[in-house]
C-alpha cells in the first residue's frame, strides 16, 4: 500500500468515526441539527435580516409571552428572566411596549418606546437605559401563533454588519404546541440558520401581575 494510498484511508477513517459520533450524541436530534457551522449564534445573527414581506401591523398587536431568546450584551440580566411577557399597543404616534418579568423571585415591569420606520420595522428605546435600544425588526410572524424580533443595539465599525444582534421568539399562548414550535424552527432555520436549541429557553409558571399601562 502506497503512502498517499494510507493518508487516505486514514482520512475516510476519521470522517466516518466523527460522522458516527455526531449521530451518536445527537440521537434525538432532528438531522438540520448536525450540520456543520463553525460560526456562533452571535455571528448568524450579526447579518442583517429584511424584515417580513407584507407585515400587518395591526395584526401584531396585543400580548405576547418570550419563550426564547439570545439577549444583547448589555441586556445579558435578561437571561435570569422568567415569566418574561409583554404588550404591544398604539400610543398616539408611537407604540408602547409594556413588558413584565420575574427576575429573582421579584416581578419588575419596563416600559419602551417603538417607532415605525417601515414595514415591520422600528426604532426602540427602552425608558432605563439602553440596554437593548436600536433597530428591531419583525422578520417573521403568523399573528396568532408566534413572532420573532430580531435587534441591534450596536453596529460595527469595519463594515455593515451588527456588533451586538439580539433574538427573541415569542407566542401568543403561554404554552408552546407542537405546530408553532415546528413553525418557529422553520422560521429560524429559513432566516438565520440556527434553531431553538441554540437560544435560551424562558420558562413560565407564575405570572406577574400586569403593569402600569398593560391591558
Amino acid at each position: 500500500m502506497t503512502e498517499i494510498t494510507i493518508i487516505v484511508v486514514v482520512v475516510l477513517t476519521a470522517i466516518a468515526f466523527t460522522s458516527g459520533q455526531v449521530q451518536k450524541h445527537g440521537q434525538n436530534i432532528p438531522t438540520f441539527m448536525t450540520r456543520f457551522d463553525t460560526r456562533s449564534v452571535k455571528e448568524r445573527l450579526s447579518v442583517q435580516p429584511p424584515p417580513m414581506p407584507g407585515f400587518n401591523l395591526k395584526a401584531y398587536l396585543g400580548q405576547w409571552f418570550y419563550q426564547f431568546h439570545k439577549a444583547p450584551c448589555n441586556w445579558a440580566i435578561a437571561e435570569e428572566f422568567t415569566d418574561y411577557s409583554q404588550i404591544f399597543v398604539p400610543v398616539g404616534n408611537i407604540f408602547m411596549n409594556y413588558e413584565s418579568m420575574r427576575n429573582r423571585d421579584l416581578c419588575n415591569t419596563m416600559n419602551s418606546v417603538f417607532s415605525v420606520t417601515g414595514p415591520g420595522q422600528f426604532s426602540g428605546k427602552d425608558l432605563i437605559g439602553d440596554n437593548w435600544s436600536g433597530k428591531i425588526k419583525i422578520v417573521a410572524t403568523d399573528y396568532n401563533g408566534f413572532a420573532i424580533n430580531w435587534g441591534c443595539t450596536r453596529w460595527s465599525t469595519f463594515d455593515q454588519t451588527c456588533a451586538d444582534p439580539w433574538l427573541y421568539v415569542k407566542t401568543r399562548q403561554v404554552k408552546l404546541s407542537k405546530g408553532v414550535l415546528g413553525r418557529i424552527e422553520s422560521a429560524l432555520q429559513n432566516i438565520f440558520g440556527i434553531s431553538l436549541n441554540e437560544l435560551s429557553r424562558i420558562p413560565h409558571g407564575r405570572p406577574c401581575p400586569k403593569g402600569k399601562g398593560q391591558l
